[in-house]
Order: C-alpha cells, then sequence, then structure tokens
C-alpha cells in the first residue's frame, strides 16, 4: 500500500484549493488572512480533513480569484436540464404543439411549451396539485373552463388550482411563436403562515420608497413586532447588526439565502417580508395574471440598482407554490449559503448564473433548468461579465 506523503491532499476540494494558492505563489497564512479565517483551517481544507462548508468556498473561490466550480468535483446530485435537451415531444399533427418535458422530481415538476401563432395544447390539464405559468417569451393565453382567458405578456405570472381545467395557447393575433414555463405543485402540505393574499407587481416607486426601503421597512415591523432587538436578530441570523440596519434603512437589499435566514429566525415565511401587492388591501383573486414590471429599487435617477432585486409571483396562505423573479447584477456572491425545507426550482430567463452546493457546482445559463433537494446549502453566484434573471420557484 503506498504511503500519502504528510501534506498532500486528500480530497479533489483540497488539492483544487493547494494548487490555485500555489499558483498565486501564496502562503497558507496569505490566503487565511485574505479569507478571513485561520491558516490551521486553511491546512485541513488542503489536506482533505475537513469539507468547506459552501459560504467558506464561496470565500475561498473569491479570494482565489476562480469560480466555485474550479474548486469542486463534477456532480450528479442536483438534475439539471439544458436549454437544448429535455424529452421533447415531436409534433405528430399540425395541431400538437411542441414540448419540451422536464423531469418530474419529487412533488415540483416542470415543462417548457413552444407554441406558434394560433396553436392550442391539444390536451386539456387537470390534476389534483397546483401550476404555476410563466410566459418566457411572446404572448400566451391560459384557457380555463367557464372562465374568459387569460393572457399572459412576456414576463407575465399566474397561478392555478390543477384541478381547474385548463390549458395553453398561443393567440392568432400574436404574430410570432411563444414559451411558456409551467411548472406543477403535487399535492402535499401547504405552509400557513405564507400571506393571505397574492403580491402583484412590484412598483418602481412606491409611496414608501423603493423595494429596498419597503422590504426594510417589512423587516423591522416584523422584528419589532416579535419583540427583537437588531442586535439579537443579527445573532440568531447569523449576520452583523451594521449589515442588518443596512437592510432596515432601505441601504441594501439581503440576498435569497439571508432573506431565508431572516425568515427563519422570525418564525415567518419568506414572502412576508416583502413588499405587498401594489395596491394597498387589495385581495387578488387567485387567477390573477402577475403583470411584470421591470421594477427598479432605486428612487433617483441614475442611481446603481442594488446587486440583487427580489419580485415576489405567487404565495399565499395554503398554497405549495412560492414563486420569485431574481435579478442578479453580474459579479454577485451570496454572502451565504442556506438550506431550508422542501424543494426549489430555477429556471433561467436570461444571463448566466452558478448553482453552487456543498458538493458541485452548476453553471446556468438561459433556457437552463435546475432541482434540487432545498435542505442541502446552496447559494447563487454571478460572473463578472454576466448578470441573470431567474425564477426561483420553491415548495416548503
Amino acid at each position: 500500500m503506498a504511503l500519502r506523503a504528510p501534506d498532500e491532499p486528500t480530497s479533489p476540494v483540497g488539492a483544487a484549493v493547494r494548487a490555485e494558492r500555489r499558483r498565486l505563489r501564496w502562503s497558507m497564512r496569505e490566503l487565511a488572512r485574505t479569507v478571513g479565517t485561520s491558516q490551521p483551517f486553511v491546512s485541513n481544507v488542503e489536506n482533505g480533513r475537513i469539507f468547506p462548508s459552501v459560504e467558506m468556498l464561496l470565500r475561498l473561490s473569491a479570494a482565489l480569484g476562480v469560480s466555485p466550480r474550479t474548486l469542486l468535483p463534477v456532480s450528479e446530485h442536483t438534475v439539471v436540464v439544458r436549454a437544448a435537451e429535455g424529452a421533447r415531444r415531436r409534433r405528430a399533427k399540425a395541431e400538437a404543439p411542441a414540448r419540451v418535458v422536464l423531469p418530474a422530481v419529487r412533488r415540483l415538476s416542470s415543462e417548457r411549451v413552444e407554441l406558434t401563432a394560433g396553436e392550442v395544447e391539444p390536451v386539456v390539464r387537470m390534476h389534483a396539485g397546483e401550476d404555476f405559468v410563466y410566459a418566457v417569451s411572446g404572448d400566451v393565453e391560459v384557457l380555463r373552463e367557464s372562465l374568459p382567458p387569460a393572457r399572459l405578456a412576456p414576463g407575465d405570472a399566474m397561478w392555478l388550482d390543477g384541478a381547474l381545467p385548463h390549458r395553453l395557447a398561443c393567440p392568432a393575433d400574436a404574430g410570432q411563436a411563444a414559451v411558456a414555463l409551467i411548472v406543477s405543485a403535487a399535492p402535499g402540505t401547504a405552509p400557513e403562515t405564507a400571506p393571505e393574499r397574492l403580491s402583484g407587481r412590484l412598483e418602481e416607486k412606491a409611496e414608501s420608497g423603493g423595494l429596498q426601503a419597503q422590504l426594510g421597512a417589512s423587516l423591522r415591523r416584523a422584528r419589532t413586532e416579535r419583540g427583537f432587538s437588531s442586535r439579537a436578530l443579527a445573532r440568531l441570523a447569523g449576520i452583523s447588526q451594521s449589515f442588518l440596519s443596512n437592510i432596515e434603512n432601505g441601504r441594501t437589499t439581503p440576498s435569497v439565502p439571508t432573506l431565508y435566514t431572516l425568515a427563519e429566525a422570525l418564525g415567518v415565511a419568506p414572502a412576508e417580508l416583502l413588499p405587498k401587492a401594489s395596491a394597498p388591501g387589495e385581495e387578488l383573486p387567485a387567477d390573477r395574471v402577475l403583470p411584470f414590471a421591470a421594477a427598479s429599487a432605486t428612487d433617483e435617477p441614475g442611481a446603481a440598482e442594488p446587486p440583487v432585486l427580489l419580485h415576489l409571483l405567487a404565495a399565499a396562505r395554503g398554497r405549495a407554490i412560492e414563486a420569485y423573479r431574481i435579478v442578479q447584477q453580474p459579479g454577485f456572491v451570496d454572502e451565504r449559503a442556506y438550506g431550508h425545507p422542501g424543494e426549489d426550482l430555477i429556471y433561467v430567463v436570461a444571463g448566466r448564473v452558478s448553482l453552487v452546493r456543498r458538493d458541485a457546482v452548476f453553471e446556468l445559463r438561459d433556457g437552463d433548468v435546475a432541482w434540487l433537494d432545498a435542505t442541502t446549502e446552496h447559494a447563487f453566484t454571478t460572473p463578472q461579465d454576466s448578470g441573470v434573471t431567474a425564477l426561483l420557484i420553491g415548495i416548503r
């Protein structure tokens, strides 16, 4: 049996960290100082005695100036379907629209439907559970039994009770083909702490300020209602008190993992910390079309956009699906990773993003979809040369 040298890495991650450190001609002490950790910790990582958390992995990759993917081996634990992949159903008849079926995994499943102008799905959809429809490109109509058609422009979204007979169509007057994403949630236990109404579009300017100010006000209200000091909440959420203060005062926007961490510490659903419907007090029906708004979190012309914008698309008491549109700026790295109960499905509308897990990194781009067990720590980062607009659809 061959003996290993005392300093020889025993894991691919350790080997990659050591190789990148040596490429920069850094000592372990220099890397530890840059990352904000101890030299023994770096040594343990490089020698395979410990495996870094996702948060530490992101910090190491940032310090070394490489993608997190460089430090990780390939893994197949997360299901990813690329834009050109999926079980494509070819058109057998003129009236049958092409579909790209994305694999059903556990309770969440998804399907990308391609329709030409005037086409109607030949088969009516009806099942136990819920559906979430998002118009990726072109105009999409949702045809419902005994109800008028609901027309969705690109970026619009709609929640449906799966038991209501429905199907998708592309209006004849649209003049171009359409692509829709439909996500289905199988029956299960829906959370009881979600808000009682759907949240509509986020306005560019609300009376109380931009998105950052509204989110900060919601967070402060939830904290004070539960009797938490800012210091106590920051400690529970694992963030600094100054960072929490910046969020509450509308100076910064938290990442998705931080939003979930704060919500868990407060005992609320993440959706409760986001602004409610644009018309205060308006009860939005379940089949209301949620129109796309290129919402900005800034109030001053020319002001820089925050690194992350969250648009709540669907969440309601007694329903399983919670959906967000995420707009993340180039070069953004989540300051922490997070896991939560349930499942997540990520669909990239435009741009590129890395889904970082403890055991692997998945590079996603336009049209790619990924499913993951949300209990596993994960985070999202964007490369320096590309931001991303993506849908994050989860069940808890």
